[in-house]
């Protein structure tokens, strides 16, 4: 009886060593099959050896390549534009149709009342050619503008010793010839200081 109780007990020793070691070369095998398939990041050359991109996918996205940004929220092209703040820089908006416009100004404007196009960043008002859809007045009230070495709040005295005598002088509104264009002062007639201003191509 005992002799067959460690025979079964052999037995059944051997074959659970049996199982054991036969589980583990098939583990090895299916591990040895993962590692061998091709994964994301990787990509198999014509001889059939894997070659590993993730590295140089990381270095493709870091060196030299600026991230994607999202546009959804990103401005207009034209919406990282400044708009010099000087009487050239403005004389400059004079000719231009409205793309260009919108473009060198650096926003979109609202239509006003007076048929004129509103930029109220820019804190200007201007005036289409019927004709040439080119912009042909611009009005403001900018006080911040370097007219010259004069500003809009100076005296038209002041505006006389930079652009010379006026074309003509009415009613508070006093014209000036510079260069191509007309610049236009309205200027309360009591104080005789200056509180807007008009770009023409055209005096009238």
């Amino acid at each position: 009886m005992n002799k067959k109780r460690n025979n079964v007990s052999l037995i059944t020793l051997s074959a659970a060593l049996f199982l054991t070691a036969g589980l583990a070369v098939l583990s090895g095998c299916g591990a040895k099959e993962t590692s061998a398939s091709p994964s994301a990041n990787t990509s198999v050359t014509a001889s059939g050896s894997a070659t590993d991109n993730s590295a140089s996918s990381d270095a493709e996205t870091t060196e030299g390549v600026p991230p994607v940004q999202s546009t959804q929220n990103a401005p207009a092209e034209s919406g990282d534009k400044t708009l010099e703040n000087t009487l050239d820089g403005y004389v400059k908006l004079l000719g231009l149709d409205k793309d260009e416009l919108v473009k060198a100004v650096g926003e979109k404007p609202d239509s006003s009342d007076e048929g004129g196009q509103d930029f109220k960043k820019a804190d200007i008002r201007v005036w289409f050619d019927a004709k040439s859809g080119t912009v042909n007045q611009l009005f403001t009230q900018n006080k911040d503008i370097d007219l010259n070495g004069v500003k809009i709040g100076d005296t038209i005295d002041k505006f006389e010793e930079v652009f010379g005598k006026p074309v003509s002088d009415r009613n508070g509104d006093i014209h000036f010839k510079y260069n191509d264009i007309f610049l236009s002062l309205n200027y309360d007639t009591t104080t005789k200081e200056t509180f807007a201003l008009y770009l023409l191509t055209v005096d009238f």
